[in-house]
C-alpha cells in the first residue's frame, strides 16, 4: 500500500462515472469495516470519494488475511534473538496463531479509526470550514490534463519545461562565450534553434493533428538533441536527457485543483482554555475554563488530496509536506533544471557513475519507491506541478485491469497476475547508454 499504488487508486477513483459504485466485493469489504453506501461517515459522498475508500477498504481486508503470519513470523524472530541473548535462560510466554490474529484485528481497527478521523477531516476541508460547501459536489483533488495542455506544459512560451531549460542553460551558454569557447556557442545556437522548432510543431494544432504522438515526438527529439551534448561538470546535458526520456514514456499526467472545494482557506476560530493547556502537571488543579489564545488554523490548496493519501496517519500537520517529500521519481518526474548548477564554476552533485548505477537499479527493481536523494541531483517537484510518471502509468494500468480493485495492492508476489510493471522501452534507453568519463 505505498504512495504510488494509493495515488493510482486516488486519480482511478477521479475517472470513475458519476452515481457509479464499487464492485460487490469492494462493497462487501466496506461493510466488513462498517462503511456503508450512502450512510454514516459515507452521506453524500462524491462518487470519487466512494471509489477510493473502497480501494482502502479493499487493502485493509487483504492486511488483516496476511497480517497474521507475518506478526508470528516477527514473533518468532525476536523470541530466537531473546533465547540467544540469554543462553537459554529465557522461557518465552506462549504466543500463537490466535494471538496473532487478535493482534491483526486490533491493526484494522485502528485502520478504521485512522479512516474515519481522515474523512471527517476531508468533509471539512472540502466544504473549505465557515464557507459550508455542498460536499456532494465536490470535484477530484486532481485533474486530468489533455495532450494540448501537456504539450503547452512542455513546450509553450510561458513557464514551460523548455523555457525553465533554456533559462537553466543559459549562465552555462554566456560561460562559453566568455572563454570564447566558439564550439560550444555553436552548439548552444543550434540547440536553441532545434527546440524552438520542436516546441513550434508540438504546440500548433495545425502541425499535429495527433496530439499525443506530437507531443511524444517532440520530448524524443528534445531528448536526443540534450544527449547528443557533451555534458561538463556543471551542464550535465545527459541527466536533463533522461529526465525528458522519462516525460517521453509518460502516457498520462494530472495537475493538483488548487481552487473552489480544493483552495486553500482558514478555519473557525478555536478557543484554547487554561484546563486544556494545563490538563497535568504543576498548575493543572488551579487551570479554570477562561480562554487564553484563539487558534485560526490555516489550510493550504489541495490539503484534502494529501490527507486521502495518507488516510492511514492522521496524527501528521501537514500531509502535504510529507506527500510532497516521497513521490519523487515514482509519482512525478523531477524538474530538468536540477541537472544545471547555478554558477558555471559549480559541479552539479551527484552526478557520478556510482550515484547512475543506484539510480538505475533502483528503477529497475523498485520502480514503485521513490527515488532516493543519494542517487542524484533530484528535486522534490517539477515547476510545472505536473503529476505524471512512467511508473504511475504502470500502476494506474494495473488497478483500471482490476489488480487493484481485487488485491487491495501490497501484494509483491513477482508472478502476480495483473501486477504494474514498468515498460521496458523505458529501462532500455537508459541502460543503453554510457555514463560520460
Amino acid at each position: 500500500h505505498r504512495l504510488v499504488e494509493r495515488q493510482a487508486a486516488l486519480l482511478a477513483a477521479g475517472d470513475a462515472a458519476a452515481g457509479s459504485i464499487p464492485t460487490p466485493d469492494a462493497v462487501a469489504a466496506m461493510e466488513e469495516v462498517g462503511l456503508k453506501l450512502g450512510r454514516g461517515l459515507l452521506r453524500d459522498v462524491p462518487t470519487w470519494l466512494t471509489h477510493y475508500v473502497a480501494h482502502c477498504a479493499l487493502y485493509m481486508k487483504r492486511e488483516v488475511a496476511k497480517l497474521p503470519r507475518h506478526i508470528l513470523d516477527d514473533h518468532r524472530k525476536t523470541v530466537e534473538k531473546e533465547l540467544a541473548k540469554s543462553r537459554g535462560g529465557w522461557k518465552p510466554p506462549p504466543f500463537g496463531l490466535g494471538d496473532a490474529e487478535i493482534e491483526a484485528m486490533a491493526v484494522r481497527e485502528n485502520r478504521l479509526q485512522s479512516m474515519a478521523i481522515c474523512l471527517s477531516r476531508v468533509r471539512y476541508m472540502l466544504g473549505r470550514g465557515p464557507e459550508k460547501l455542498p460536499f456532494a459536489s465536490a470535484p477530484p483533488p486532481a485533474r486530468p490534463l489533455t495532450a494540448r495542455e501537456v504539450a503547452e506544459k512542455m513546450f509553450g512560451p510561458k513557464d514551460s519545461m523548455v523555457q525553465g531549460l533554456l533559462q537553466a542553460m543559459k549562465p552555462h551558454a554566456r560561460s562559453a562565450k566568455d572563454a570564447d569557447d566558439h564550439s560550444a556557442e555553436i552548439r548552444h545556437a543550434e540547440f536553441n534553434a532545434e527546440v524552438e522548432r520542436i516546441a513550434r510543431e508540438a504546440t500548433d494544432p495545425k502541425n499535429c493533428p495527433d496530439p499525443e504522438k506530437s507531443l511524444k515526438s517532440g520530448l524524443i527529439r528534445l531528448r536526443d538533441a540534450l544527449a547528443s551534448m557533451p555534458p561538463t561538470p556543471s551542464a550535465r546535458h545527459d541527466v536533463a536527457a533522461e529526465l525528458v526520456h522519462l516525460h517521453a514514456h509518460t502516457r498520462r499526467y494530472w495537475s493538483v485543483r488548487r481552487g473552489d472545494h480544493h483552495g486553500a482557506f482558514t478555519a473557525e476560530e478555536i478557543p484554547v482554555r487554561e484546563n486544556e493547556v494545563n490538563s497535568f502537571g504543576i498548575g493543572a488543579e488551579g487551570a479554570s475554563e477562561q480562554i487564553v489564545k484563539q487558534v485560526r488554523p490555516e489550510y493550504k490548496a489541495g490539503t484534502a488530496g494529501g490527507a486521502l493519501l495518507v488516510w492511514y496517519k492522521q496524527e501528521m500537520s501537514d500531509p502535504l509536506q510529507w506527500v510532497n517529500a516521497n513521490r519523487r521519481g515514482c509519482v512525478i518526474v523531477p524538474d530538468v533544471s536540477c541537472a544545471y548548477s547555478p554558477r558555471p564554476g559549480v559541479a552539479v552533485a551527484k552526478c557520478g557513475a556510482r550515484e547512475r548505477e543506484a539510480w538505475l537499479a533502483r528503477l529497475a527493481e523498485h520502480p514503485e519507491d521513490s527515488w532516493p536523494q543519494h542517487t542524484g541531483p533530484w528535486g522534490p517537484a517539477n515547476a510545472q506541478r505536473l503529476i505524471g510518471s512512467p511508473v504511475l502509468d504502470a500502476f494506474m494500468a494495473a488497478h483500471e485491469a482490476g489488480w487493484g480493485a481485487k488485491f487491495g495492492g501490497g501484494r509483491d508476489e513477482e508472478d502476480e497476475p495483473g501486477r504494474p510493471r514498468l515498460d521496458p522501452d523505458v529501462l532500455t534507453w537508459l541502460l543503453d547508454r554510457k555514463h560520460p568519463e
